[in-house]
Parts: structure tokens; sequence; C-alpha cells
């Protein structure tokens, strides 16, 4: 389970660090926020998943997608994930 924790840590601080040049006045436009999610985040994720994917905790992979969501569409906290990722056409 130890080594499911570091390769999500791994995707969270790749996204955070990513994120923090996304506002909402200035910054990353949303395509940008698509684009490094799809060709940074997911690659870390899918890295070696072969070997952990038993352990893998659902919640925490489901996090990361929201907040990825969230941040690519810059909808509310409170809007629904399935909501956000039928609109950027993401399987769950």
């Amino acid at each position: 389970m130890e080594g499911t924790f570091k390769k999500c840590d791994k995707a969270y601080r790749t996204f955070w660090t990513c994120k923090g040049t996304c506002r909402k006045t200035w910054g990353l436009k949303p395509g940008a926020m698509h684009w490094i999610y799809t060709l940074l985040i997911i690659p870390v994720l899918t890295f070696g998943s072969m070997i952990w994917w038993l352990k893998a905790s659902k919640s925490e992979l489901k996090k990361l997608q929201r907040l990825a969501c969230l941040a690519i569409t810059g909808a509310l906290k409170m809007t629904p994930t399935a909501a956000v990722e039928v609109s950027l056409v993401r399987p769950p």
C-alpha cells in the first residue's frame, strides 16, 4: 500500500506545482491545464501501474481526477464530479 501513496503523492505534487501557475484572471488557460493533466499527470500515475494497481486506492485516484477537472474547467467546488467529467469527456 505504501507504493500507492508514493505514486499518488508524486502526482499530487506535480498537479499542485502546475496549478500554482493557473488563476482565474491570469496564468495558464484551461486548455493548457488540460494539456498538463493529460501529458504530465496521467503518465505519472500509469507508469508502473501494472505493479501497484491491486493496492491502488480508488478514492485517491478519484480525488485527483476531480481536482484536475475542476482546475481545467474553473468550476466551483460544489459542482458534481460526474457533471464536470461529462463536460470534459473524461472517463470516470
